[in-house]
């Protein structure tokens, strides 16, 4: 498993606590003693099914294994990848959420209104206004904004 962690150094480290999740989840539902090359598309079905999660989060977790699957025939490990002779329920697309111009000139208006009360100071939020600004026209998600 170290292995593969090692070849997902170039992945957020909320990407890899999903790995660790889902892994680490998968280790228990199947027993630390299993094989991994022994591990079969019903074992992740069942191991799926037992999770009681939605259909999206589902989806999440197939690809987090068949990416941990794929790795594994690359290095010789495992024969196939039984994620891959899975069939998942569909989602729904989801279209992305952003805040219209109006949105953003209210949260721009706010800060501003804010950081007008002279008891503020340097605890003024000011310095958020270019950052708000530039984040519109950059088309960051939260996350990325974030790190």
């Amino acid at each position: 498993k170290a292995g593969f962690f090692d070849s997902r150094a170039h992945t957020t480290p909320m990407t890899r606590d999903k790995y660790e999740v889902v892994l680490g989840g998968l280790v228990r539902f199947l027993g630390p003693d299993r094989p991994t090359a022994s591990v079969t598309s019903r074992h992740v079905e069942d191991y799926l099914r037992a999770t009681k999660t939605r259909p999206v989060s589902r989806r999440s977790y197939a690809g987090a294994m068949s990416a941990f699957f794929n790795w594994l025939v690359r290095e010789g490990a495992c024969a196939v990848n039984p994620v891959a002779g899975i069939t998942l329920e569909r989602v729904p697309q989801k279209h992305p959420r952003y805040l219209s111009p109006g949105d953003v000139e209210a949260v721009c208006r706010a800060i501003e209104a804010d950081g007008a009360h002279p008891h503020k100071g340097a605890e003024s939020g000011l310095w958020l206004l270019p950052i708000v600004r530039s984040n519109v026209y950059l088309g960051l998600r939260a996350g990325e904004l974030v790190n």
